[in-house]
């Protein structure tokens, strides 16, 4: 009996979805997609643009509820816990949870560690799930102080407004030497 004639064999895998093309130096480069590729909507085109952020209402919501958050937490949590929540506040909506900033980094560490006592409070506060929270190290912006003054300047003042510097002056000849 002749011997039979060898099947061809079928691809593993089939055609690729995405073909080659050509890369900038002519050579065949990476996979990449038609020019004229659906978006993701299905319809040829740019895609539309990204949804915007689901959290931007809690950011909104936690902000409204931080004081009755504080003292729940001073309540439920401690005195201790409660004081280092005080001195912090919702800042922003980051990487997929709102960002509590902490006064610094003890604060962030007593946070985390009590984590799922203050998620708990925040969703009783909030009546609901509470979103998710990231605790940060943010501290408050440093208040502008007045420039500092001129030493000849600020001797003259208190020569004439504190009674101490005043008598140094009077009774004992004291001089304003500035050099």
């Amino acid at each position: 009996a002749p011997a039979p004639s060898p099947r061809p064999r079928a691809a593993l895998f089939g055609s690729p979805a995405l073909k080659r093309s050509a890369g900038g130096d002519g050579h065949a480069g990476s996979a990449a997609l038609p020019t004229n590729a659906p978006s993701g909507d299905g319809q040829p085109g740019p895609a539309p643009e990204a949804p915007a952020d689901p959290l931007g209402p809690a950011l909104a919501r936690v902000t409204d509820a931080w004081p009755r958050f504080v003292t729940a937490v001073r309540e439920r949590v401690g005195v201790r816990v409660g004081a280092i929540v005080k001195a912090a506040a919702p800042v922003r909506v980051a990487r997929g949870a709102v960002e509590i900033g902490m006064a610094d980094a003890f604060g962030v560490t007593v946070a985390t560690d009590n984590d799922a006592a203050l998620c708990n409070v925040l969703a009783d506060v909030l009546g609901g799930e509470a979103p998710p929270v990231r605790w940060v190290e943010a501290p408050a912006e440093a208040v502008e102080t007045a420039a500092p003054t001129d030493p000849f300047e600020a001797l003259k003042q208190m020569r004439q407004e504190h009674p101490v510097v005043r008598a140094l002056f009077e009774q004992f000849g004291a001089e304003i030497v500035w050099q």
